[in-house]
């Protein structure tokens, strides 16, 4: 799909955990070194999220490294902090985070 995107100059952009083993892949790290290709890592809990989850986001999208934003450092930047999250609520996907990237995403096909 990602060459597609690049042979019809379509943006494009691959998300996982910033820990994840896809980064690791040939395929991906190819992909992730071409020119203007941006990547970018944010943590959700920045954007509203549950929990603190670290994502990368790679692609070919402009400003796609203004959804940047961190959570900070004092226990009160985390919203349940005072009970355990189960992996499925840390997993949820913050829609401010989502309406931002759909932005982008918009404002790209929009050219």
């Amino acid at each position: 799909m990602i060459k597609h995107c690049e042979e019809l100059g379509i943006g494009w952009t691959l998300e996982a955990s910033a820990t994840s083993w896809l980064w690791y892949f040939p395929w991906v790290a190819e992909f992730e070194a071409k020119r203007d290709v941006l990547r970018m890592e944010t943590d959700l809990c920045a954007w509203h999220g549950p929990a603190k989850q670290r994502i990368a986001i790679i692609g070919r999208l402009p400003d796609l490294e203004g959804l940047t934003r961190g959570c900070g450092v004092g226990a009160g930047d985390f919203p349940h902090r005072h009970r355990d999250v189960g992996r499925d609520e840390a997993m949820a996907y913050p829609r401010e985070f989502a309406e931002a990237l759909g932005q982008l995403i918009v404002a790209d096909l929009q050219g």
